[in-house]
């Protein structure tokens, strides 16, 4: 409908430096494993825009929760050490990649 937009900006996707950027903001507060190389990860999500990346992180997180914890069984207390066990590693961005693609791609 006529003036809903009067203008158009086109904002492209963040090249392989803004993307190590994105990825460092939302792996901050992880506990992350370190031989964890988010520059790779920032290399293979070339077609990633800051919202892909920031989804990517968070199934990232999950994908780490349900390698380590037992999540289908929700009577069962989580000990406070298997907590302090969790560690997100390159393995589980790999799975998270599986699972969250670039959008422009759907």
């Amino acid at each position: 409908r006529p003036g809903r937009f009067d203008h158009e900006i086109e904002i492209g996707l963040p090249d392989a430096e803004a993307r190590l950027h994105i990825l460092k903001i939302h792996a901050e507060g992880m506990p992350t494993a370190p031989d964890l190389d988010l520059q790779q990860i920032a290399a293979s999500t070339r077609d990633y825009s800051g919202a892909d990346l920031e989804a990517l992180c968070r199934e990232a997180a999950l994908a780490c929760m349900r390698r380590t914890i037992n999540l289908r069984d929700f009577e069962k207390r989580i000990a406070p050490h298997k907590l302090g066990s969790l560690s997100v590693t390159t393995y589980d961005f790999r799975t998270a990649m599986k699972r969250v693609g670039p959008s422009n791609r759907r």
